[in-house]
């Protein structure tokens, strides 16, 4: 079945507007609508079914903060897969590690080439806290001092490789913290500094989930949220860790805007994607939270060639 595409583009300026409430500024232009990761999706990218730091104190929740699908954690949709958060350590044997790191990074010069690994490292220990089961005002305060020592690494100045890494991963946290406004302003940063990270696909990801928690407020943000989930879907599955969990939310964001033909299409995507990538068991979490929200079309084959050749029938659109 071939799905006709959108006439709606997006552009880093429209992206700007919508997510930031501003320009992008000069620089800023240029058409997103096809990300350097598209060529890559060729057509035999296609796949078969069935195949002491200062303390950052957080706002108070925003309501533009999307809250997590129920059962549905960063590392079961594909949007966190590090080890602090697949299994953190105990938080005694963090709280020892973290001063210890602490304690060198304060005698460490600012000049020093080995202070971003320390940083990266005390970040990522504050993140493994947060998952390590201490209590909330624990967490809460690894939560602020994550974000503390992210915000040093982007503020260094200096060159650093893993930059979309860290930028990536500081959105994150300020999502978490309910901070919408700087989730928003990081994550559009790594699209337009690192176009060929490999935190593209997840930046829209967290775009498309802001939008589609608006969107119960809002109906006009269904197009926007269906937007952001189409550019996550350009990347191929083999290499896109969210492609799953964003065909399950394409679906939701189709069968809400009343498009329920192309929502069957998008869920059988997230399904075919837990056979793609059997090393993401959270794939099959969302492959039968699909099946089970959203059901499939009676006539489509349980198996054969599911993917289309081409990124718009591959990418579901709302007629």
């Amino acid at each position: 079945m071939r799905c006709r595409q959108s006439r709606t583009r997006v552009t880093v300026t429209s992206l700007a507007v919508a997510v930031l409430g501003c320009s992008a500024g000069p620089g800023g232009g240029g058409d997103l609508s096809r990300s350097p990761a598209t060529a890559a999706a060729s057509d035999e990218e296609g796949y078969a079914a069935v195949p002491s730091a200062d303390p950052v104190v957080p706002p108070e929740p925003s309501a533009t903060a999307p809250p997590a699908e129920p059962g549905l954690d960063d590392a079961t949709t594909g949007r966190d897969l590090r080890r602090v958060v697949l299994h953190p350590r105990v938080a005694a044997l963090l709280v020892t590690e973290i001063q210890g790191l602490e304690a060198l990074l304060g005698a460490t010069a600012l000049e020093a080439p080995d202070r971003p690994q320390l940083l990266r490292r005390i970040a990522a220990d504050y993140v493994e806290l947060e998952h390590a089961g201490a209590p909330e005002a624990v967490r809460r305060k690894a939560s602020q001092r994550a974000i503390s020592t992210y915000r040093k690494l982007v503020d260094d100045g200096r060159a650093d490789p893993r930059g979309d890494e860290v930028l990536y991963y500081l959105g994150l946290e300020y999502e978490h913290a309910g901070d919408a406004m700087n989730a928003r302003r990081i994550f559009f940063e790594v699209i337009q500094k690192f176009p060929s990270s490999r935190y593209i696909p997840h930046a829209y990801l967290a775009f498309g989930e802001m939008f589609f928690e608006e969107a119960s407020s809002d109906p006009s943000k269904w197009e926007l949220a269906r937007q952001a989930y189409l550019k996550v879907v350009e990347f191929p599955p083999r290499q896109n860790d969210v492609y799953g969990y964003a065909s399950y939310k394409l679906a939701l964001a189709l069968r809400n805007a009343g498009d329920t033909e192309h929502a069957a299409i998008a869920a059988r995507h997230a399904v075919a994607f837990a056979a793609e990538r059997p090393d993401l068991a959270g794939a099959r979490v969302i492959a039968a939270r699909a099946e089970s929200e959203l059901g499939l079309t009676a006539g489509l084959p349980a198996s054969g060639p599911l993917a289309p050749r081409t990124l718009d029938e591959r990418a579901p659109a709302a007629e």
